[in-house]
């Protein structure tokens, strides 16, 4: 019983069998308590209820425009209890092969909210010195300037980035960084209120409800 899954860096499709990946998937991600929980029915019900006041006190602030109002409203409609699906695609570049889990919340009522704060936020990339748009940036930003001889490029990387990321600290230090562009007269005239922004990160950052296979 073979299953089809997505290999990275553009390797094409990986087979695996259906029983070794939901076993991987479990022991690798979901069954990780300081993670994951599982939510039965009764609970799967609960918390939809509580998203879905979370969710009106941020729709119905005054520091959010109408009309992204109304795209939040139409998204929350169209998805209805609609949650994002766990799948996992194929580290086959690595040595040994690991798994990369994804929650894919397209077409989800959260999803809404991500897009709108993607919008807004990506307005203040400008003012992060150690972005690179691309790889012809980073080319022109090595190119462009005499390098001391002897000079050598590090390079860095994280270990499991994704399970390492303190959720709170993150939210606090993305507040402190936006007050520190506002003192300094740097966020545009239609950016939103920092509290407001803070409190959709906060949302779909500690509102990540998703489905594998026939477990919610």
């Amino acid at each position: 019983n073979l299953f089809i899954i997505f290999a990275e860096k553009n390797l094409g499709p990986a087979v695996i069998e259906r029983s070794v990946y939901i076993r991987w998937c479990l022991e690798a991600f979901l069954g990780k308590e300081s993670q994951y929980e599982y939510l039965n029915r009764t609970a799967f019900r609960g918390q939809l209820n509580m998203m879905a006041y979370r969710v009106g006190s941020i729709r119905n602030s005054a520091a959010i425009p109408e009309h992204i109002k109304s795209y939040i409203s139409r998204c929350y409609e169209a998805a209805g209890d609609k949650q994002g699906r766990f799948r996992a695609t194929a580290k086959v570049h690595k040595s040994p092969i690991a798994l990369r889990p994804v929650n894919a919340k397209c077409g989800t009522g959260p999803e809404s909210i991500s897009k709108w704060l993607d919008y807004e936020l990506q307005k203040l990339v400008q003012f992060i010195p150690s972005n690179i748009k691309d790889s012809k940036e980073y080319h022109a930003r090595l190119t462009s300037k005499q390098w001391p001889a002897g000079t050598k490029i590090i390079t860095a990387d994280a270990t499991a980035m994704y399970d390492n990321i303190t959720i709170d600290h993150g939210i606090e230090i993305i507040g402190k960084w936006l007050n520190h562009l506002k003192d300094n007269n740097q966020l545009p005239d239609d950016f939103p209120d920092i509290d407001i922004i803070q409190k959709a990160l906060s949302f779909i950052m500690k509102n990540n409800i998703t489905q594998f296979w026939r477990l919610l």
